[in-house]
């Protein structure tokens, strides 16, 4: 989601020739990214042509590429202004409108992401956020007051049948759902019913140490549910459990950029790689700031403790951790270095049958004391 703002073009193909040589297959994106769109070099659909441009210099030596690979995608969700919209269309409109999940512009979303990533089919499309007010990104707890000033109106069917047209076309393989809650999932999967299409196969939320909200409900729907799996993002809470931004890092000394991308040097903490883009959120102080809440740092201390004790960086504990909780379909790590990814990927290394990543079941007892005294540090009302 940083190609095309903190990363160029260049680093991007580096990143995802290094992933595929790993046996990386699944490449998330979405039509809003790259983000944050407060950058002034923000353009919609700029991260989905760069892995279409990728994609096709590859695929001239390798044909077969494409089928290894699951590219998916997302549709945005409602918005009541966005500049999005207009960029599904080639050249683009002029006007931000608002944004919805009806059925023409599910439609015309899909149509743009195909065209950008230059492919035929999209292996997995997922509604980026609700039609609907729900608490998310990081937000916790139903308000009836902004529930009745919100203004997404498109029901849940109108989308779903959106999606079940595509994937009648072959213009789509599954559909999956992102950022909801429970209730959001059971309706999800009701409908399905009710119509007779396929549920969703996935559901992309946040979910990290310092961020367990799906555990509030969505891991029962998910339980109970038809098999949909969590696609976690951020397992790293935006690289704050790396532990850079403890101490100094965290209050803008030595070890952090102090703007732009610049001050990115060697970092003192293990499991860190350094490089441009290395501080994120030194540079965007504004974005995903929920992650950078004292309690979420003082949360952050407790987890580096545990992992010191056990030997390990607080990376490895935070993704190996995560990827192997039962519900786990798979974690999306986000990279802006060849580096930084190749020690994501080896701090997941296999070690359980059939490869799956486990933790000693002692870590996660020390991880469940700190979670609670510490119960989603980064939410908000």
């Amino acid at each position: 989601m940083t190609w095309g703002i903190q990363n160029t073009e260049e680093e991007a193909f580096e990143m995802l020739d290094y992933a595929v040589s790993r046996g990386v297959n699944f490449i998330d994106t979405a039509e809003v990214y790259p983000i944050p769109a407060s950058d002034p070099r923000w353009v919609p659909g700029t991260t989905e042509r760069i892995i279409g441009r990728w994609l096709a210099s590859r695929s001239a030596a390798d044909p077969g590429l494409r089928s290894r690979l699951v590219i998916a995608t997302k549709v945005m969700g409602y918005s009541p202004s966005s500049e999005t919209p207009r960029h599904r269309t080639d050249p683009p409109g002029t006007e931000d409108t608002p944004a919805h999940l009806d059925a023409a512009s599910v439609a015309a979303a899909a149509a743009a992401s195909l065209r950008r990533l230059g492919v035929d089919y999209i292996d997995l499309l997922q509604v980026h956020w609700p039609e609907r007010y729900a608490p998310n990104f990081g937000a916790t707890g139903y308000q009836p007051d902004r529930a009745a000033a919100h203004g997404g109106t498109v029901e849940i069917k109108e989308t779903l049948g959106a999606l079940a047209s595509l994937r009648e076309a072959g213009k789509i393989r599954w559909y999956g759902i992102s950022n909801e809650t429970a209730v959001g999932v059971c309706a999800w999967e009701a409908a399905a019913e009710q119509m007779g299409v396929a549920p969703p196969v996935s559901i992309q939320n946040s979910y990290s140490l310092i961020h367990r909200e799906v555990e509030n409900g969505v891991d029962e729907a998910i339980a109970r549910g038809s098999g949909a799996g969590l696609l976690a993002w951020s397992p790293l809470a935006g690289g704050v459990l790396t532990g850079k931004y403890l101490g100094d890092g965290g209050s803008g000394g030595a070890n952090a950029s102090g703007g732009g991308d610049s001050g990115n040097g060697a970092s003192p903490v293990d499991g860190v790689v350094a490089g441009v883009g290395a501080y994120r959120f030194k540079t965007y102080p504004r974005f995903q700031k929920r992650f950078m809440a004292p309690r979420a740092l003082e949360a952050t201390a407790r987890y580096q403790q545990i992992a010191r004790d056990a030997g390990m960086s607080l990376t490895r504990l935070a993704l190996r951790w995560a990827a192997s909780r039962w519900f786990m379909a798979s974690i999306i790590v986000g990279a802006t270095s060849v580096a930084q990814l190749a020690a994501n990927i080896d701090d997941l290394d296999g070690d359980g049958p059939d490869g799956a990543v486990t933790l000693d079941p002692a870590l996660s007892a020390a991880i469940d004391e700190v979670y609670l005294v510490y119960r989603d540090p980064v939410a908000s009302i």
